[in-house]
C-alpha cells in the first residue's frame, strides 16, 4: 500500500507547485499531476491512496 499526501498549491494546468517551483517556468519546475498518476500506474502496490489538499486538484481524480 502506498499513501501520499500533499498540501500546497496547484496550477490551473494540472501541476503541483513544489517548494522550488518557479512561477515563471511551471512546465519545467512543477510536477504534472499526469506524471504522478503515471507513477502510480507503474507501481506494484495493490493500493494507492493519494490525498491532495490544493487548488486545482480535480484533474488528478481522472488522471
Amino acid at each position: 500500500m502506498i499513501v501520499i499526501t500533499f498540501a500546497g498549491h496547484g496550477s490551473p494546468d494540472g501541476r503541483l507547485l513544489l517548494f522550488d517551483s518557479d512561477a515563471t517556468d511551471l512546465p519545467g519546475t512543477a510536477l504534472p499531476m499526469a506524471a504522478l498518476a503515471d507513477a502510480f500506474k507503474g507501481t506494484r502496490a495493490r493500493t494507492v491512496l493519494c490525498v491532495l489538499d490544493c487548488c486545482f486538484s480535480g484533474p488528478m481524480a481522472f488522471g
